[in-house]
């Protein structure tokens, strides 16, 4: 038995964000901030996953249960199809397509890009960049390209990602590490352990390639 009392203290790690929207917007100073459209702008959300956008009226994704799970969730109606055929009558429907992680696995991007500018007057597409799937050894083996950063000519350029170098780098187990490490592990009070954090959070609107678009979605293949 103590003379002393015994105290317990709790550690909440900063909040992080889960979903590309909650980044992907520009504040007036070009700062990350929340995407956020005009109330009567009608929205689509390609690839919507585990942490869908609220504010989208329709959700596309190949992955039934996202869809169906998103629409219910927040409203508006889903659809189970690849982003490379998207519905023929859909020409201009949407004000704003967000297409956030989903280009990085598609068979064909520069057809995923001609649906979306079909569909869409506008949007914004989020894929990692080079260095996120350096940093996370390439965490999800679908990924067939490396989508390079976005520069004046607001052009987004893919890579095929050589089958031979995927098999040598990817590793779950790294990945897990990584992961651990930068986003979703239990928070530490080491030094390394809290400038890595402090750093990811800081810097990954910086590491995804972020297009802003409109009118017409303008991507190459390069060797």
């Amino acid at each position: 038995i103590h003379p002393y009392p015994a105290f317990c203290l709790r550690f909440r790690k900063p909040p992080l964000w889960q979903a590309a929207w909650q980044y992907a917007g520009r504040d007036s100073s070009g700062n990350p901030c929340e995407l956020s459209v005009p109330g009567e702008h009608r929205v689509l959300e390609v690839g919507p996953g585990r942490f869908p956008w609220p504010r989208a009226n329709m959700y596309v994704d190949v992955v039934s249960d996202y869809a169906s799970r998103a629409a219910e969730n927040h409203g508006g109606n889903c659809l189970v199809r690849d982003v490379t055929r998207l519905p023929d009558d859909w020409d201009k429907v949407f004000d704003l397509v967000l297409c956030s992680h989903v280009l990085e696995h598609v068979s064909d991007p520069l057809q995923a890009c001609r649906e979306l500018s079909r569909v869409a007057k506008a949007g914004v597409i989020v894929c990692p960049s080079p260095m996120t799937d350096a940093l996370f050894a390439i965490h999800e083996p679908t990924h067939r390209w490396w989508v390079w950063p976005v520069g004046e000519s607001k052009v987004l350029r893919f890579q095929k990602i050589p089958e031979d170098y995927k098999r040598f780098v990817a590793s779950g187990d790294m990945s897990g590490v990584a992961h651990r490490l930068y986003r979703l592990g239990p928070a530490r009070l080491d030094r390394d352990s809290c400038i890595a954090r402090r750093w990811f959070h800081r810097a990954e609107p910086a590491l995804s390639v972020v297009l802003h678009w409109s009118g017409e979605i303008k991507a190459e293949i390069v060797d």
